[in-house]
């Protein structure tokens, strides 16, 4: 089994602090500024619009920022999985065999065109390599010795 991680550059405990300080200072300060226009223009419902931005915002933090992806060859398949903290969920599995074409993706573009794709990186796609499994199309960040592995399944 071959197990491979693509993990966001860690940070400081000093700089996660100051991060998380800034996070909850741009929470705070964007609430009371929308709270204050609600108040002024007799809108209540603007709190709730405030509430949605906060957690929209928090997502897009999460997903972009916070989300590193599993890779693990092994028993004739790989897993594709995403770890968040400590913990990890797996999101897909393809059989080896059902795999029929894989390169990057700026080659395969065309020939994965109108299928579903799932990306399991958070680099670009121009960035990424593609494993065509017929109906579905995975992009994900391998290194050179995945890519070996996958190419001499």
């Amino acid at each position: 089994m071959y197990r491979e991680e693509m993990a966001h550059k860690k940070i400081g405990a000093f700089a996660g602090i100051l991060i998380t300080l800034g996070i909850v200072a741009a929470i705070l300060g964007t609430m009371f500024v929308l709270s204050f226009i609600g108040f002024l223009l007799s809108l209540p419902w603007l709190q709730l619009f405030a509430f949605v931005i906060v957690v929209l915002a928090g997502f897009v933090a999460v997903k972009r920022y916070m989300t590193d992806y599993v890779y693990v060859i092994g028993d004739g398949k790989i897993l594709f999985g995403r770890r968040i903290g400590a913990r990890e969920k797996e999101l897909s599995t393809i059989p080896l065999r059902n795999i029929k074409k894989m390169g990057e993706y700026p080659a395969m573009e065309h020939e994965i065109a109108g299928r579903k794709k799932y990306k399991y990186t958070f680099r670009k796609k121009a960035d990424s390599y593609v494993v065509d499994c017929g109906d579905i199309a995975i992009l994900f960040s391998p290194t050179e010795e995945l890519k070996q592995k996958l190419e001499q399944r």
